[in-house]
């Protein structure tokens, strides 16, 4: 049997994945100086105006987050880093 891969491989598997999807999500279309929503686009937008940047992007995290622990435990100490989150890591692993 295989010996898992340091959880610090992980890690930097992990971080490159997550960072895109967060930029994603901030930036979004801005990034690539997309021009304003004009008057025909307003009309296609839900009740109230708002568009979700969430529903418009598959999400990478939700799998890396289902993979196993140890990916698991390196997607979350990822997400801890970029957002400034403190982790409790007493519930990781159980």
């Amino acid at each position: 049997m295989q010996p898992p891969p340091p959880l610090e491989l992980l890690y930097n598997i992990c971080a490159p994945v997550i960072a895109d999807y967060i930029d994603e999500l901030l930036a979004g279309r801005l990034k690539y100086g997309a021009p304003p929503p004009s008057e025909d686009r307003r009309e296609t937008l839900p009740a109230g105006g708002y568009e979700d940047p969430a529903s418009a992007a598959p999400n990478p995290v939700l799998p890396l987050l289902q993979a196993s622990v140890r990916v698991r435990h390196a997607a979350l100490m990822v997400l801890s880093d970029a957002l400034g989150i403190a982790l409790d890591k007493t519930g990781i692993g159980r």
